[in-house]
């Protein structure tokens, strides 16, 4: 059996660009109209539980169909506290946010149809951090309704720390990259409810020959304490 190292160091150097990380793992099914349920939280941080082969390694690879992700601290951070997603040619997508950025090539959903429930679930895989340290557990969650282009029932919850973010989201898809509107946010931890107002910046694109998977990126901010905040990049399948 190959040697499982983990994937992601919390130190990287910030003069390396990105770090390859392969998500090789089932694909999920594509059942539709799936129950409107958290699937079961996913222990899948940048420190331990992302894992590669020595294989993989040197070679840039994950399980949506042959189309490669490649994600990790960024080299030059952007000064803005937004999502922000560019072509960067051959056809790839870059997706920042803050001090993460993620490579990939996007699905074209122009001929995509029908309702699907996205979900984190054991397959899915994330980074980043925020003030209170590293991300130890992320859960999200959205309905996209691709004949219409709209998505509804997002929700988003991130533990970091002795913080733990929540907010709700929609959106739709505009150009294959997907713009969200987040609402209700809160921010709380073991003594109670620190905030109900956050700066929140959302997005993501899907990719995958059915789009069966959606990267997504975060920045929330607690707007009544700036020094609160969390960001990084997520999967989600469907």
């Amino acid at each position: 059996d190959p040697t499982l190292v983990p994937a992601l160091d919390p130190t990287l150097d910030p003069a390396l660009d990105i770090e390859t990380v392969d998500t090789a793992a089932p694909v999920p099914s594509e059942d539709e109209d799936e129950d409107d349920v958290l699937p079961p939280r996913g222990r899948v941080s940048a420190e331990l539980s992302v894992y590669r082969t020595e294989e993989s390694r040197n070679k840039e690879k994950n399980n949506l169909n042959g189309h490669s992700i490649s994600w990790g601290r960024w080299g030059n951070p952007a000064s803005g506290n937004w999502v922000v997603i560019d072509s960067i040619g051959e056809n790839k997508i870059r997706l920042t946010t803050g001090d993460y950025t993620a490579e990939l090539l996007p699905s074209d959903i122009a001929d995509l149809s029908g309702s699907f429930v996205y979900g984190t679930n054991v397959a899915s895989s994330f980074i980043g951090h925020g003030s209170a340290g590293a991300i130890d557990s992320l859960i999200a969650q959205m309905n996209v309704e691709f004949d219409t282009g709209q998505i509804s029932g997002g929700v988003l919850q991130i533990i970091t720390g002795d913080q733990t973010w929540g907010l709700e989201f929609s959106g739709a898809i505009s150009q294959g990259s997907v713009q969200l509107n987040g609402v209700n946010g809160r921010l709380s931890n073991s003594t109670g409810i620190l905030s109900t107002d956050l700066n929140s910046s959302l997005g993501g694109a899907f990719t995958g020959e059915k789009a069966e998977a959606f990267i997504g990126g975060f920045n929330l901010i607690d707007a009544n304490n700036p020094a609160n905040n969390v960001q990084g990049l997520y999967t989600m399948e469907r």
